[in-house]
């Protein structure tokens, strides 16, 4: 489902933890993380909205970094524009999105969606990281090994995540996403 899952996972799961009371929209990057390197008052709304500030896209993959500071790295890179001034579609954002669910539920993204998402609608066929023996449509040709990839994220930023982020990572048929449109 590639940037699809952050509508229909990260969107999602943070709109039912809302109604939960779990999560708020008003909720800061300060509440969540212990040094958030300027962008303490960034709120989930502006994360939800694209209206953060941080920047769209870089290469965590190429900073050295283990994938557990990912969300450090993120709040370490300088804003993009100013806070409010704009909406940039933003992988970065929903990837600290991503994060915040986790804290907050204190599970694995993954199991986050299941739970509030994939389960209560009955999409039986939709997962991050899909087993083995799911048939998967091919989603690219590796520049580096020439081989095709079938069943494996290929955003990069979601694969050095293990496949499962706040920006992608979702594979499902066709008869899930007609369950989660009609619930839309």
């Amino acid at each position: 489902m590639a940037s699809l899952s952050k509508r229909i996972g990260t969107t999602m799961a943070a709109l039912r933890m809302i109604d939960v009371g779990k999560l708020r929209l008003d909720n800061a990057m300060g509440d969540f993380f212990d040094d958030c390197h300027g962008k303490e008052k960034t709120s989930v709304h502006q994360l939800m909205t694209h209206t953060s500030g941080i920047k769209a896209h870089f290469p965590l993959w190429l900073r050295g970094i283990d994938p557990s500071d990912a969300a450090d790295e993120i709040l370490r890179e300088p804003f993009g524009y100013t806070p409010e001034s704009d909406a940039v579609y933003t992988c970065m954002g929903y990837i600290l999105l991503g994060r915040i669910l986790e804290t907050v539920e204190g599970s694995p993204l993954d199991r986050i969606v299941q739970k509030y998402v994939f389960d209560p609608l009955g999409m039986k066929n939709s997962f991050y990281n899909p087993p083995r023996d799911r048939i998967c449509a091919a989603t690219e040709k590796s520049a580096v090994t020439g081989e095709i990839i079938c069943g494996r994220v290929h955003d990069e930023n979601a694969d050095f995540l293990n496949g499962v982020s706040g920006n992608a990572g979702i594979f499902c048929d066709l008869g899930d996403c007609i369950k989660f449109a009609e619930m839309i």
